[in-house]
């Protein structure tokens, strides 16, 4: 094979693997941006939710590869009605952002032991 002809096929393989590297990066870091942006939409939500007043419930936002977004909610609700209206308000935030989201509730109630 002819040196300059196997030269250039290698400079065009690692040209080729040098732009998908790049195009991989960014699309990664526009996920992890999107993310970052639902998430501090979801929880200024929260935050304006009379029913949240003295809730610790935070938002985690993840955007697949597939840009299927997964919305969990983590931290301590005094009830589980309070668990509910935390849903319910990040349920009501996302669709009116016109996303589609899995939520996945990972709180837990504080239920305080009444002294007798």
């Amino acid at each position: 094979m002819n040196p300059i002809l196997a030269a250039t096929i290698i400079v065009i393989v690692a040209a080729v693997v040098i732009t998908l590297g790049a195009r991989g990066r960014q699309r990664r870091r526009d996920r992890q941006s999107r993310a970052r942006q639902l998430q501090q939409q979801i929880a200024a939500a929260l935050a304006r939710d009379p029913a949240m007043t003295g809730v610790s419930v935070q938002p985690q936002v993840y955007v697949g590869t597939d840009d299927r977004v997964v919305v969990e909610l983590r931290g301590e609700a005094p009830s589980t009605w309070h668990r509910y209206a935390a849903r319910r308000a990040v349920d009501r935030e996302v669709r009116s952002l016109g996303i589609e989201a899995a939520i996945a509730d990972r709180t837990t109630n504080t239920v305080r032991a009444r002294s007798a």
